[in-house]
């Protein structure tokens, strides 16, 4: 059975990692992260690279249905395996009750290596803003947008060096003013979109 792998770009890291430890070698195509902030562009993007799949028997898909950039895509002639998670970081909690309850206690902005790695990160996005808008109103947004929130959560996935990841949010904590705080995650929904089983309760699967 040839299978293919479409991803976000976010989760380069921990798949390239899974792959490797488990010999997989399934053609990829990835998704840049940035798309995140225009789900309906991403919705679109991902449309596109379903119609142009071929030589497939079976789709894995390596999303979260962010922003419902997920719903009513159209498939090919192949089996289409998505996750029933609402976004890429509940894939590392291992679930949406479980990083809904994270969230609710601690009401985190979630930071990963690949998320820090992508083109529209929060670094790269005040920078834009300051020179468009200036320092006061840059200031002001961002308050506006990451004001409500607690804390930076840099989840440790155990693929990439944390340290490195909490060295470079160190622009992150100085811009949204917020305490970085390390949360250990986990890579095993990921192994099982990749190898299977494929539970209902955990994944959608299109025929």
């Amino acid at each position: 059975m040839q299978t293919k792998l479409l991803a976000c770009a976010t989760l380069k890291n921990e798949l390239e990692f899974l792959c490797q430890r488990m010999h997989i070698s399934y053609e990829t195509i990835w998704i840049e992260s940035g798309l995140h902030n225009r789900p309906e562009l991403l919705h679109k993007r991902i449309q596109t690279e379903l119609d142009q799949i071929t030589d497939c028997d079976r789709l894995l898909v390596a999303f979260g249905n962010c922003g419902n950039a997920l719903t009513d895509l159209q498939k090919g002639d192949y089996e289409m395996i998505i996750p029933r998670v609402d976004d890429c970081i509940s894939l590392f909690f291992g679930s949406d009750a479980v990083r809904n309850a994270y969230g609710r206690e601690h009401a985190s902005i979630y930071l990963t290596q690949g998320w820090m790695d992508g083109e529209s990160n929060i670094v790269a996005e005040y920078q834009h803003m300051l020179d468009k808008y200036g320092q006061e109103t840059a200031d002001s947004i961002i308050k506006m947008m990451y004001g409500h929130y607690k804390e930076l959560a840099l989840l440790d996935t155990g693929v990439t060096d944390i340290q490195c990841l909490v060295d470079e949010t160190a622009k992150v904590e100085d811009i949204v003013h917020l305490t970085r705080r390390v949360v250990p995650v986990g890579l095993g929904y990921l192994e099982r979109l990749l190898t299977g089983p494929w539970s209902e309760e955990e994944f959608r699967i299109f025929r």
